[in-house]
């Protein structure tokens, strides 16, 4: 790979780290136009920026990534299933949540399919899953601070 080509991959990933946060802030007005009851507690900040992006990019990013990267599975096949099985990771909360926020979960999976395809990608660009466990913390930051900021 020339420096150029290797400059492109990265200033890509430069700008998720802009955007994708960004979007995490102003989804909540998404979920308000939509009319979604966002299910959200005080004590969920530590849950969501600290120890879901860790625990989710050791299972999907490493865990997952590897076991298909052994089988040798085409990149895009990989990246496609891994942000798949995230995001149908996402569908347990309808098994710890009232029924009125169901609608808010459905949101969520499609949201975590392409977060996925995202992180998923800067796992197989960096070759590690820190960069992608900090963008992750970065877009639920966004996400609480658009919930408090937006009063919702």
């Amino acid at each position: 790979m020339d420096c150029h080509s290797s400059f492109m991959k990265f200033s890509w990933m430069y700008l998720l780290f802009i955007i994708l946060p960004a979007l995490g802030f102003v989804s909540p007005l998404l979920f308000q136009a939509l009319k979604v009851n966002i299910p959200f507690a005080k004590g969920d900040f530590l849950h969501l920026v600290i120890l879901m992006p860790i625990i989710e990019e050791l299972i999907f990013r490493q865990g997952v990534y590897s076991l298909l990267l052994k089988l040798k599975i085409r990149i895009r096949t990989i990246i496609l299933l891994c942000s798949l099985t995230f995001a149908l990771y996402h569908l347990i909360g309808l098994s710890m949540i009232p029924q009125e926020y169901y609608k808010f979960v459905y949101i969520q999976v499609v949201l975590a399919f392409l977060v996925g395809i995202c992180l998923t990608w800067m796992r197989f660009i960096t070759l590690s899953i820190i960069p992608g466990m900090i963008l992750h913390s970065l877009i639920n930051s966004g996400f609480l601070l658009g919930i408090v900021y937006f009063r919702l």
